[in-house]
Protein backbone atom coordinates (compact mmCIF):
# COMPACT_ATOMS: atom_id res chain seq x y z
CA UNK A 1 0.00 0.00 0.00
CA UNK A 2 2.86 2.66 1.31
CA UNK A 3 4.43 1.89 -2.45
CA UNK A 4 1.21 2.58 -4.57
CA UNK A 5 0.75 5.48 -2.65
CA UNK A 6 4.23 7.15 -3.05
CA UNK A 7 3.92 6.06 -6.55
CA UNK A 8 0.96 8.49 -6.56
CA UNK A 9 2.76 10.78 -4.55
CA UNK A 10 5.36 11.35 -6.89
CA UNK A 11 3.16 11.32 -10.01
CA UNK A 12 0.89 14.02 -7.85
CA UNK A 13 4.72 16.53 -7.90
CA UNK A 14 5.48 15.95 -11.39
CA UNK A 15 2.07 17.48 -12.25
CA UNK A 16 2.18 20.11 -9.83
CA UNK A 17 5.92 20.90 -11.20
CA UNK A 18 4.36 21.24 -14.91
CA UNK A 19 1.23 22.86 -13.11
CA UNK A 20 4.20 25.22 -11.84
CA UNK A 21 6.21 26.15 -15.00
CA UNK A 22 2.63 26.63 -17.10
CA UNK A 23 1.68 29.14 -14.04
CA UNK A 24 4.99 31.19 -14.78
CA UNK A 25 4.69 31.03 -18.74
CA UNK A 26 1.66 32.66 -18.08
CA UNK A 27 2.72 35.08 -15.73
CA UNK A 28 0.64 33.86 -12.51
CA UNK A 29 3.36 33.83 -10.54
CA UNK A 30 6.49 35.29 -9.74
CA UNK A 31 10.02 33.45 -10.68
CA UNK A 32 10.74 33.61 -6.67
CA UNK A 33 7.45 31.59 -5.81
CA UNK A 34 8.53 29.07 -9.12
CA UNK A 35 11.82 28.70 -7.36
CA UNK A 36 10.36 28.18 -3.92
CA UNK A 37 8.23 25.75 -4.98
CA UNK A 38 10.22 23.83 -7.87
CA UNK A 39 12.65 23.58 -4.63
CA UNK A 40 9.96 22.11 -2.53
CA UNK A 41 8.98 19.82 -5.29
CA UNK A 42 12.34 18.66 -5.78
CA UNK A 43 12.80 17.76 -1.98
CA UNK A 44 9.43 15.49 -1.68
CA UNK A 45 10.09 13.57 -5.11
CA UNK A 46 13.60 13.20 -3.39
CA UNK A 47 12.16 12.00 -0.35
CA UNK A 48 9.33 9.65 -2.05
CA UNK A 49 11.93 8.25 -4.21
CA UNK A 50 14.39 7.33 -1.46
CA UNK A 51 11.71 5.67 0.75
CA UNK A 52 10.94 3.92 -2.85
CA UNK A 53 14.20 2.28 -2.80
CA UNK A 54 13.91 1.35 0.69
CA UNK A 55 10.88 -0.42 0.10
CA UNK A 56 11.83 -2.09 -3.16
CA UNK A 57 15.33 -3.14 -1.20
CA UNK A 58 13.17 -5.04 1.33
CA UNK A 59 10.85 -6.72 -0.85
CA UNK A 60 13.75 -7.95 -2.80
CA UNK A 61 14.87 -9.44 0.80
CA UNK A 62 11.61 -10.83 1.68
CA UNK A 63 11.63 -12.87 -1.70
CA UNK A 64 14.66 -13.83 -1.27
CA UNK A 65 14.06 -15.13 2.29
CA UNK A 66 10.85 -16.85 0.87
CA UNK A 67 12.31 -18.44 -2.04
CA UNK A 68 15.03 -20.10 0.38
CA UNK A 69 12.30 -21.13 2.39
CA UNK A 70 10.43 -22.99 0.04
CA UNK A 71 13.74 -24.95 -1.42
CA UNK A 72 14.06 -25.75 1.80
CA UNK A 73 10.74 -27.03 2.57
CA UNK A 74 10.89 -28.63 -1.40
CA UNK A 75 13.72 -30.54 0.12
CA UNK A 76 12.81 -31.35 3.65
CA UNK A 77 11.79 -35.30 2.85
CA UNK A 78 15.63 -35.50 2.31
CA UNK A 79 16.30 -34.87 6.33
CA UNK A 80 13.54 -37.40 6.80
CA UNK A 81 15.71 -39.84 4.15
CA UNK A 82 18.50 -39.08 6.16
CA UNK A 83 17.18 -39.85 9.45
CA UNK A 84 15.94 -43.08 8.43
CA UNK A 85 19.38 -44.05 7.31
CA UNK A 86 21.21 -43.11 10.84
CA UNK A 87 18.45 -44.02 13.08
CA UNK A 88 16.15 -47.28 13.77
CA UNK A 89 14.32 -44.81 16.58
CA UNK A 90 15.00 -41.72 18.42
CA UNK A 91 13.70 -42.07 22.06
CA UNK A 92 13.01 -38.73 23.79
CA UNK A 93 11.89 -39.30 27.78
CA UNK A 94 11.85 -36.69 30.38
CA UNK A 95 14.39 -34.89 28.45
CA UNK A 96 16.54 -37.76 28.17
CA UNK A 97 17.58 -38.76 24.36
CA UNK A 98 18.11 -42.57 23.11
CA UNK A 99 18.96 -43.37 19.46
CA UNK A 100 19.23 -46.68 18.15
CA UNK A 101 21.30 -46.45 15.40
CA UNK A 102 20.26 -48.14 11.81
CA UNK A 103 23.12 -51.46 11.21
CA UNK A 104 24.72 -49.31 8.83
CA UNK A 105 25.90 -47.14 11.39
CA UNK A 106 25.77 -48.79 14.55
CA UNK A 107 29.32 -49.80 14.43
CA UNK A 108 30.47 -45.88 13.65
CA UNK A 109 28.31 -44.39 16.12
CA UNK A 110 27.38 -46.81 18.83
CA UNK A 111 28.74 -46.12 22.71
CA UNK A 112 28.50 -49.65 22.65
CA UNK A 113 31.23 -50.65 19.80
CA UNK A 114 34.38 -48.36 21.46
CA UNK A 115 37.13 -50.29 19.89
CA UNK A 116 35.31 -50.10 16.64
CA UNK A 117 33.71 -46.50 16.88
CA UNK A 118 34.96 -43.99 14.98
CA UNK A 119 33.81 -40.86 16.91
CA UNK A 120 32.80 -40.82 21.03
CA UNK A 121 29.42 -39.97 22.06
CA UNK A 122 30.10 -35.92 21.19
CA UNK A 123 30.54 -36.69 17.83
CA UNK A 124 34.41 -36.22 18.10
CA UNK A 125 36.67 -39.16 16.03
CA UNK A 126 37.90 -41.48 18.95
CA UNK A 127 39.50 -44.06 17.18
CA UNK A 128 41.66 -42.49 15.11
CA UNK A 129 44.12 -45.70 13.64
CA UNK A 130 40.56 -46.53 12.31
CA UNK A 131 40.02 -43.45 10.74
CA UNK A 132 43.41 -43.57 9.41
CA UNK A 133 42.91 -47.39 8.21
CA UNK A 134 40.26 -45.80 6.11
CA UNK A 135 41.92 -43.16 4.93
CA UNK A 136 44.84 -45.16 3.49
CA UNK A 137 42.00 -47.83 1.69
CA UNK A 138 40.74 -44.83 0.29
CA UNK A 139 43.93 -44.01 -0.91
Amino acid sequence: MEEQFLGKRITKLADERLSLLQAFYAKAISIDLLKQEQDRIAAEMATSEERLETIHAQLDQLRAVLDRAISVASHCGMGYLYNQAFFDKILVNNGEIKVEYSDLFHSLLSKSSNETSLVDPMGCYSNLSILNQLEKAVK
